[in-house]
């Protein structure tokens, strides 16, 4: 028992610290059951009963939530599984990237029966991506603007050294 209690703490500690948290639908039963680090990226724990399936979909941006709940629900017709990133307003309100990838376990009919699924905050290094493209369009622009004025000086150049030497 105490091993299995070091194991949790130990995953506990591992999403945390990659900021990946998972989340377990039982689709026959119905429950779902939550991650530390999940119900950290919903905002910290909820007062009361873990959130559903709904309460994490409304926790999404309002733009998100139409493709996520078609990810989610082909998942649980059929089985597919799913990969998408959504946003949400994280702790305190702050918005956050959450890239999400779930699965779906069949059940002894075939038909799936869980739906797994991991939930990592990927908002730095959207952030970063962010910053990588502007800084490329601004050597893009600079690059540009060094080449075109190249080329005006050559062909200023140009039109002075025949306005100067007529044929």
């Amino acid at each position: 028992l105490q091993a299995l209690a070091r194991s949790e703490a130990s995953l506990a500690e591992a999403q945390a610290l990659a900021a990946v948290g998972s989340w377990e639908w039982d689709l026959v039963g119905g429950g779902i059951s939550w991650s530390a680090e999940a119900l950290r990226q919903l905002g910290g724990p909820m007062p009361g009963a873990p959130p559903t399936y709904e309460a994490w979909l409304a926790a999404l941006h309002p733009d998100d939530r139409a493709a996520a709940d078609a990810a989610v629900r082909q998942a649980r017709e059929d089985g597919r599984p799913f990969d998408f990133v959504c946003r949400i307003a994280g702790p305190g309100g702050t918005p956050r990237v959450l890239h999400q990838i779930g699965q779906a376990d069949p059940g002894e009919d075939g038909k799936p029966a869980r739906l797994r699924v991991t939930s990592q905050d990927v908002t730095a290094q959207r952030e970063l991506e962010r910053q990588l493209r502007a800084q490329f369009e601004q050597l893009t622009e600079h690059r540009h603007r060094q080449r075109f004025e190249q080329l005006r000086d050559a062909f200023v150049d140009a039109v002075a050294h025949d306005l100067k030497n007529p044929l």
